[in-house]
């Protein structure tokens, strides 16, 4: 009986549609000289604001490139620092090697003295002369090893400390470099997207589009308005985004990841994340014409504008525990915070 009652309020309206159908083309009439240059200055708005957009990420990728350019630089600066500390270390082996050789000289020479000594039968003088000489050589020998040993040591600490910078410089250029690149591939696939947009959005006829506008204007004046959203949903929307999504989503509707929503009329953009990009994204379109509502910037866009003139797209698949910075970095990335419907990064 309820299903009878609400397919005969549904008769009614279209015959009250039809009955003010006449009256609502001639006021659009009247109106359209006035829209005219309401829909130029619009896109006129609309064009400054892609051009600031894309600028704004340009000097974003510049200022990557800068960053990438100085850690390359510091990279520079530690290896000749290796290359000097490594060249002084080999001079003062060699100079220590220099002396060694000149002391060790000396008491060879000094040898020879006593053995002429010991030949003038001198043999005391030449005994105590000889444990003298050889408790010098031992110490010179010992200081010798010592220092050679302090000097391959602190050689080696240098050269850890020097590969770990090196290391810790390349790994800060890989991370910079990757984002570059990401940032470079994100570009070109906004650019795809907006070369093939029929593809990740759904389409309606004019005739449909004025039933959906009658719809939406009727509604609020009844007391369970919430059957003509659902009858707008069903009718008009329902199977268009079914296939819309099977079609972007393919074999990742059961995916999850991070997601990007964007209004086809001024390039403002909603990213989000999830577990199951399929669910979620019904849930968005429900809720864009106004059913299970909740209040949202973006679900306000979608029933002001119409679900036709949103695009979906998957940016990112990815696990659940990498979903909270990810969307926090995609958010900065198309700053839709700022110019968008995010309300805070993340």
């Amino acid at each position: 009986m309820q299903a009878i009652m609400i397919i005969l309020i549904g008769i009614a309206c279209l015959v009250v549609g039809v009955l003010l159908h006449a009256g609502y083309d001639y006021l659009a009439a009247r109106k359209w000289s006035k829209s005219i240059n309401f829909t130029a200055e619009q896109q006129k708005v609309k064009q400054e604001l892609v051009e600031k957009k894309t600028a704004t990420e340009k000097e974003m990728s510049d200022e990557i490139e800068a960053v990438i350019q100085k850690k390359k630089e510091a990279l520079h600066e530690v290896e000749k620092e290796y290359d000097y500390k490594e060249k002084s270390y080999q001079e003062a082996a060699q100079q220590l090697e220099e002396d060694y050789q000149k002391t060790r000289q000396r008491y060879q020479e000094m040898d020879e003295q006593l053995e002429l000594e010991r030949q003038k039968e001198n043999a005391e003088i030449i005994s105590k002369a000889t444990k003298s000489r050889e408790a010098k050589l031992a110490c010179l020998n010992a200081d010798y090893e010592k220092k050679q040993e302090e000097l391959r040591v602190n050689f080696l600490n240098f050269s850890d400390e020097i590969n770990m910078k090196k290391a810790a410089l390349t790994e800060e250029i890989k991370a910079f470099e990757q984002k570059q690149a990401a940032i470079v591939e994100q570009f070109k696939k906004d650019e795809e997207l907006r070369k093939q947009r029929d593809f990740y959005h759904i389409t309606i006829d004019s005739l449909s589009e004025s039933d959906i506008k009658k719809l939406k204007s009727m509604a609020p004046g009844f007391s369970r308005p919430e059957i003509f959203y659902k009858l707008l949903y069903e009718t008009y929307y329902k199977t268009a985004i079914e296939n819309l999504f099977k079609q972007v989503l393919g074999e990742n509707k059961e995916k999850g990841g991070i997601y990007k929503i964007t209004n086809i009329n001024n390039e403002k953009v909603y990213i989000g994340k999830t577990t199951k990009f399929i669910d979620r994204w019904r849930t968005h379109a429900k809720r864009g014409c106004n059913i299970e509502r909740i209040s949202g910037q973006i679900y306000d866009a979608m029933f002001d504008e119409g679900l036709e003139n949103f695009t979906w797209e998957i940016v990112e698949v990815c696990p659940k525990e990498e979903q909270t910075e990810k969307e926090k970095y995609w958010i900065e990335f198309y700053h839709s915070d700022q110019y968008g419907y995010n309300i805070r990064k993340g």
